[in-house]
């Protein structure tokens, strides 16, 4: 079926828009398991509705065996020898990248943070901000402070960002807290455990195989180093051999949650062993001739069993979409390398502060976490720290008129934190503070304790707070 081309203030694209690209010579959708998703077109200079083809208006087309037309804004239009002109379009959740996001901290499920991006406005007077909407299949919707829920999680992003880059590709972002893989249909952007299925579907070499490229990407350190920390306590196991080939540079892998007690130098080295056997992933990247595949279609996700060498199972990574004849050209299968960068990841720090090999900046690591009383915390050996608790601020008796509400104080007191900051931290409250005309009248937060009052306009309400802190226990 061919594309159709609409204005770029197209959002239902429930209509033929301009009209169909009948004259279309090639139409590609690329789309990588939570990675990109564009659209390469070849069209003549001179076909039918042409002139239409300019960046920001919007091709739709069908991206894939199992979704409906999608919406492609065009970013970039270039005129090629054979007067044809090669257009490049990305998905409409590109838009994203065009939306602000302050500074802010959340302490919760993902289904909030969800609800705070749906209903996120940058002034007051927004009445819509984006169009996009959020959803999960990862959802936890109540929060018991005796039994906490593991989907309970601190969300932090720092200065002016956009949206997209919440979703993903940095520390810290949506992906990197509640993991997950993302899906796009149209202007709706979906966060679900695991995208596509296991197939049992088996592909070989000879028969469905067009491509098999085995590399391996093994971490570059030639020994591994375990230890534990607790207080000023601090044991090492050996340096175990990885058995790579390569100059002497040692990983490090803190193994201080999987022992309650100090445990033996065997017990360690027993670990170390087991990270090495870990950092040796084979990175199988594997194209596929669809059509040699039969009746069967895989997508994006998917898992297959590859017979080559021996049997081994492994997902879609990547797919190339012909929307012309709306079948795969491509389909790339193997290992997401983003697994292999957070194994290397995890051990390129040792216990100090220092890279494992001498060179490099380290990555930051958690070196203490536990609870205090209400609060449950997070020290990462870069010196930040993070808090976290759940509260019921008291009704106090009195009412008020301060910030221009007439309604009675509720106040938590002076709350101790688990422990004294270097300085004072930053303090976030979130929960139905702000909602059936509530608001803070006063907080505050020392590097030893934090406070806030709120004035609400019902005496009688229960109110539930999330405390969330963040700031540096060391310099």
């Amino acid at each position: 079926m061919f594309p159709t081309i609409h204005n770029y203030t197209g959002d239902t694209l429930k209509t033929q828009g301009y009209g169909a690209l009948s004259d279309c010579i090639s139409c590609e959708v690329t789309e990588v398991l939570n990675g990109e998703f564009t659209l390469e077109l070849t069209y003549p200079l001179n076909g039918l509705h042409s002139e239409y083809l300019i960046p920001g208006n919007i091709i739709e087309v069908k991206p894939n065996h199992n979704q409906e037309r999608q919406p492609f804004r065009i970013s970039e239009v270039k005129k090629t020898f054979s007067n044809n002109i090669k257009v490049s379009a990305n998905h409409i959740s590109y838009d994203l990248s065009g939306y602000p996001v302050r500074a802010a901290s959340y302490y919760g499920t993902l289904m909030y943070l969800f609800d705070q991006l749906n209903e996120m406005t940058w002034d007051s007077g927004d009445s819509v901000f984006h169009k996009f909407n959020f959803d999960t299949d990862m959802r936890a919707y109540s929060y018991d402070p005796d039994n906490p829920d593991p989907a309970y999680k601190p969300f932090s992003m720092a200065g002016v960002q956009t949206l997209r880059s919440w979703m993903g590709g940095q520390d810290g972002s949506i992906i990197d807290v509640y993991g997950g893989e993302w899906v796009y249909d149209n202007f709706n952007v979906f966060l679900t455990k695991r995208r596509g299925k296991d197939t049992g579907i088996r592909i070989s070499y000879g028969k469905n195989i067009a491509e098999y490229e085995k590399q391996r990407e093994y971490a570059t350190y030639s020994h591994i180093c375990a230890y534990w920390k607790k207080s000023d306590d601090l044991v090492y196991s050996d340096l175990m051999s990885t058995g790579i080939e390569c100059p002497f540079r040692c990983a490090y892998y803190d193994a201080t949650n999987e022992f309650e007690e100090k445990p033996s130098s065997t017990q360690l080295n027993a670990t170390a062993t087991a990270q090495v056997s870990k950092t040796k992933v084979d990175v199988q990247t594997i194209t596929v001739t669809p059509a040699q595949i039969g009746n069967d279609n895989i997508g994006l996700g998917d898992g297959v069993l590859i017979c080559y060498e021996s049997v081994f199972s492994t997902r879609v990574v990547k797919t190339v979409w012909d929307a012309l004849t709306e079948t795969y050209i491509k389909l790339e299968l193997g290992t997401k390398k983003v697994n292999i960068t957070d194994t290397i990841k995890s051990l390129t720090t040792g216990p100090n502060g220092s890279s494992g090999g001498g060179s490099g900046g380290g990555v930051d690591y958690v070196i203490e976490q536990g609870s205090s009383g209400i609060w449950s915390y997070r020290k990462w050996w870069s010196g930040i720290a993070e808090c976290w608790s759940y509260y019921q601020p008291t009704k106090t008796g009195r009412s008020t008129t301060m910030l221009g509400l007439s309604g009675y104080v509720y106040e938590t007191g002076s709350i101790s934190l688990p422990f004294t900051f270097a300085t004072a931290p930053t303090v976030t409250f979130s929960g139905n503070v702000g909602a059936q005309n509530t608001v803070i009248a006063y907080s505050r937060c020392t590097a030893s304790d934090c406070a806030v009052e709120m004035v609400s306009a019902s005496g009688t309400r229960t109110m539930n707070i999330s405390i969330y802190v963040i700031g540096r226990y060391r310099s």
